[in-house]
């Protein structure tokens, strides 16, 4: 049971990160912001 709440707060916090990279690559798509990094873990808008 305990395992399971860990895996899935686990791959809640890879999903909401995996989101956040797909909001700056639509934002530079769209040209909204200049060419992302990607490196979420150093620098994290």
């Amino acid at each position: 049971e305990q395992s399971i709440t860990e895996r899935r707060d686990y791959l809640t916090v890879m999903h909401r990160r995996r989101c956040n990279e797909d909001r700056k690559i639509l934002a530079w798509l769209k040209g909204e912001v200049p060419a992302p990094l990607f490196d979420t873990e150093t620098k994290v808008a």
